[in-house]
């Protein structure tokens, strides 16, 4: 099994579980020092002053690597990050990041849905408010 940080669409629980997938050990956590950019997809991009949102799991490696396999995400690279629960706790996990580089174009549909993920898990409506500012 291996901790990962979810920020993008990945973080909502039931779409794993749709891709066959068995998350465990979900909470809230956040990223100091990284901000969310979205683009046809999201990433992270380091920012000193920033803060990211998203979910840590515990996820099967092999699953894990299935899942990156797929179409629209090979391009992902993973990356240890230190990520804080919301209670304070500081976990090691891998998160998965696009290349800035490899970033383009604007895709209001997947922010929009991305705010909705925020809202159901219960992040902090400033980091809902900034997501949406990419619709």
């Amino acid at each position: 099994m291996k901790t990962v940080f979810f920020y993008g669409l990945f973080m909502d629980r039931d779409l794993l579980i749709e891709k066959g997938l068995n998350p465990q050990n979900i909470k809230i956590a956040y990223l100091q020092g990284y901000q969310l950019k979205i683009g046809e997809k999201a990433t992270l991009a380091q920012n000193g002053q920033a803060c990211s949102y998203g979910t840590i799991m515990d996820l099967d490696s092999n699953a894990l690597i299935k899942l990156y396999a797929s179409d629209g995400v090979q391009d992902y690279f993973p990356m240890t990050v230190q990520a804080s629960t919301m209670d304070g706790a500081s976990v090691e996990a891998i998160s998965y990041i696009l290349p800035i580089n490899k970033l383009s174009g604007k895709n209001s549909e997947y922010a929009t849905r991305l705010a909705g993920i925020a809202r159901k898990l219960g992040l902090p409506e400033n980091y809902i408010h900034e997501i949406k500012t990419w619709i």
